[in-house]
């Protein structure tokens, strides 16, 4: 069954971003009060709860550690760091901070939940700009003019949004990593069927001369009068058109995982572009600094659909080929019906694989893709990276080994 399409892609992909985002949204706002120090102590429990021992996230992933003095992998020293910031520096100042506060819980229950289902690219994200709202945002609000504070929290609210926009794109991107998955392991399971299929009939036909006899004649042409076929020439059509119907299925379950595979390539691509772009903006306290980055805040929002419903048509188009293998496997066991449904699915197959070669080709140049972000070239994208990731780095440690700073006490 074909699925739906939209005239108007960006409504689907704002109703379903929403609809995806309302419950933890929900939860933070009415979780936020009007106390900082209460607000900071359910950021940090929401991180202190997040179980790293039964995570679904690969063992990679939680075990990779880019410092061997390090107890636990870099994901979950990360975790320990920003909570620990958080503990020895509370955040003191007179100026209402709340939908800094509210983001930034958001963000930590998102980042909880990736971690607990698995998905890799939410977790990093959402962990990145936990680590940017705390340690760039939250501690350097300006206290000297408060028009400066107000615009200040207003102007990195929203580049809170921007980030959580950016997990929701991420979590797109990690189910379509986690169905690749399901279709690899659904195409060895089918190549295991069909070759167990295809070899005992072999023997079949090896064992028995009428089977052999009327799969040569049947072979040769099986558009003679059907009722005049003997039962054996019926039981061997019957074995040729079920192999056949076997066969296209392996076939839409390799289309289905090339596809899938390459659109993963190329929304992971685009993902690194945007989380390089995302974390590259500078937290400053000037307003007319503000102002210009605010430009590029909201040009994000919109690469972020543009991502979202690409992403979502890749979703779409897989589910397309799952329901062709699902009928085709499903239709009736009247030998002749399912004859017309191989005959219709090879059809499908054949445009299938055209519409996607056309399709890749007309997307394997991310050139466009990184001028409209304002990255020159791939190389200025590993460049910009590194240099974000050696710097995250640098402050991981800074946080982990901070001590008490008395200077933003509200008792000082």
């Amino acid at each position: 069954m074909q699925a739906s399409k939209t005239s108007n892609p960006f409504k689907l992909w704002k109703e379903k971003r929403e609809a995806k985002k309302k419950e933890i949204a929900e939860q933070a706002a009415m979780e936020i009060t009007n106390d900082i120090a209460e607000n900071e102590n359910k950021i940090i429990s929401v991180l202190e709860s997040v179980d790293f021992l039964h995570s679904k996230l690969p063992e990679y992933e939680l075990n990779q550690s880019s410092n061997p003095e390090h107890s636990c992998g870099d994901i979950e020293y990360a975790t320990k760091a920003i909570v620990h910031y958080l503990k020895k520096n509370p955040q003191g100042v007179l100026i209402d901070i709340r939908e800094l506060d509210t983001r930034l819980l958001e963000l930590a229950y998102i980042f909880k939940d990736a971690v607990k289902t698995g998905k890799i690219s939410t977790a990093r994200g959402a962990l990145k700009a936990i680590h940017t709202g705390v340690k760039d945002i939250r501690s350097n609000v300006p206290i000297d003019l408060k028009e400066n504070a107000q615009l200040y929290v207003k102007t990195y609210a929203k580049y809170l949004d921007t980030c959580i926009n950016y997990c929701g794109t991420a979590r797109e991107t990690d189910e379509l990593r986690d169905q690749c998955l399901r279709n690899k392991e659904a195409l060895e399971n089918d190549e295991k069927s069909y070759s167990e299929f295809i070899e005992d009939f072999k023997q079949d036909l090896d064992n028995n001369a009428a089977y052999a006899e009327a799969f040569y004649k049947l072979t040769e042409n099986d558009n003679t009068d059907r009722a005049s076929w003997t039962e054996v020439e019926r039981t061997v059509h019957r074995r040729m058109v079920d192999s056949r119907v076997e066969g296209l299925i392996l076939e839409f379950r390799k289309v289905t995982l090339t596809q899938g595979e390459t659109r993963l390539a190329l929304a992971n691509a685009r993902l690194e572009t945007l989380s390089v772009k995302v974390l590259n903006i500078p937290i400053v306290v000037d307003p007319n600094q503000m102002n210009k980055y605010q430009e590029e805040i909201d040009d994000l929002f919109t690469e972020f659909a543009r991502v979202d419903v690409e992403i979502d048509e890749s979703l779409r188009a897989v589910d397309d080929i799952e329901g062709r293998i699902h009928q085709l496997d499903s239709a009736p066991g009247v030998v002749r019906a399912r004859e017309v449904a191989a005959e219709e699915a090879r059809k499908v197959l054949e445009d299938l694989k055209k519409q996607q070669e056309d399709e890749l080709n007309s997307k394997k140049d991310l050139t466009d893709w990184h001028r409209k972000l304002g990255i020159r070239s791939e190389e200025e994208q590993a460049r910009l990276k590194a240099e974000i990731e050696a710097r995250q780095a640098a402050e991981i440690e800074e946080m982990m080994n901070e001590t008490a700073d008395e200077s933003n006490s509200l008792y000082n």
